[in-house]
């Protein structure tokens, strides 16, 4: 199984990228967010090569003109021809001759979630993928934004009739008498006059939407618990070649496990030095060390027996089991762990 740092991804520069001389800036860029440029090749491509890459099913090409087709005359334009496929066979005849009109600049880029960095910093619009962002099946910020919305019409437009009733008939009946429309006296009578019981209609709806939780819950996807990972966030705040230390009690200490460790209410669960090393590598730490700290004192410690000519064998039996007694009970106090960013 792949490590999750070993996400691969490709990226092509293309002809006009080139000619404009922007290699470097797109390099910079994936380097800057922590991705790893392992191999580049310059090359101009062929008509092979083009059709290899781009996808050729005949139900993708019939798709793709029929869509060509029907944005033509939504324009109130004439397509260049009225059957899909013939279309979309023009399309890859340009497509094949824009990609070999010169070099093209093939990268590939290693990292964690490197598909997902590289498709966020070359093919997001911004402000507006936030609304599409999660599973494709309609749990995400958009929809939630939608179902509040219908859920809080009612209310604001109720408040808001009200607020056009207050209105007094006597301000209305004398804007028509001077030759108003109904349009005009809605957009200088009635509106100027009911404008803050509106606001304060609309303040009170988007109060209920914020009440609305077990709707937001659903819609994005039932989740109660928000979760993070401290590792994760220090391995993208990190530059590469810094270090991350990490220290904490000994849960393999008994003594510190039992003395130090839960009289801290604020200790949540205890971590092995084992389990720590574990997770740093998995996040994609390298060069994991530990390093162990405040021994517990020799002279509190178990105490072997001296020999004894009487008791044979059975001191170094003990002494063996105080030794062993004490590599659990009464070891290092607390640990470091540390890791290099790659």
């Amino acid at each position: 199984m792949t490590h999750p740092k070993k996400e691969r991804t490709f990226v092509a520069v293309k002809p006009d990228g080139v000619q404009r001389g922007l290699i470097g800036e797109v390099i910079a860029r994936f380097e800057r967010v922590g991705l790893k440029l392992v191999a580049m090749k310059m090359l101009v491509p062929d008509e092979k090569h083009i059709e290899t890459f781009y996808t050729l099913d005949p139900e993708w090409r019939r798709y793709t003109g029929e869509k060509t087709i029907a944005s033509y005359k939504a324009k109130g334009l004439r397509p260049p021809l009225e059957d899909p496929y013939e279309v979309t066979a023009i399309i890859l005849a340009n497509l094949k001759k824009y990609m070999t009109s010169g070099p093209t600049i093939a990268m590939v880029w290693e990292g964690a979630h490197a598909a997902k960095i590289v498709k966020k910093l070359t093919g997001g619009i911004p402000l507006i993928e936030v609304l599409f962002r999660g599973t494709p099946m309609g749990i995400d910020i958009l929809t939630a934004s939608v179902i509040l919305s219908i859920m809080i019409i009612p209310f604001t437009a109720s408040i808001a009739r009200d607020s056009f009733n207050l209105t007094p008939s006597v301000v209305k009946e004398s804007a028509y008498a001077l030759g108003a429309t109904k349009w005009e006296v809605v957009k200088n009578v009635v509106i100027p006059y009911s404008k803050l019981g509106v606001f304060g209609g609309i303040v009170l709806s988007l109060g209920r939407a914020l009440g609305e939780t077990m709707a937001v819950a659903f819609v994005l996807g039932n989740n109660h618990r928000i979760t993070t990972s401290l590792l994760d966030a220090a391995f993208d705040a990190l530059r590469p070649g810094s270090t991350i230390v990490l220290e904490t009690i000994n849960p393999a200490c008994w003594f510190a496990f039992f003395e130090s460790y839960i009289r801290d209410i604020t200790h949540v669960r205890p971590i092995h030095p084992d389990t720590l090393t574990y997770l740093l590598i998995a996040t994609g730490f390298q060069h994991v060390d530990v390093r162990y700290r405040a021994p517990y004192p020799e002279h509190d410690k178990l105490q072997p027996l001296a020999p004894h000519a009487s008791l044979g064998d059975a001191v170094d039996t003990l002494n063996a089991n105080v030794e062993r007694l004490n590599r659990l009970l009464f070891t290092w106090l607390d640990y470091a762990a540390s890791g290099r960013r790659p």
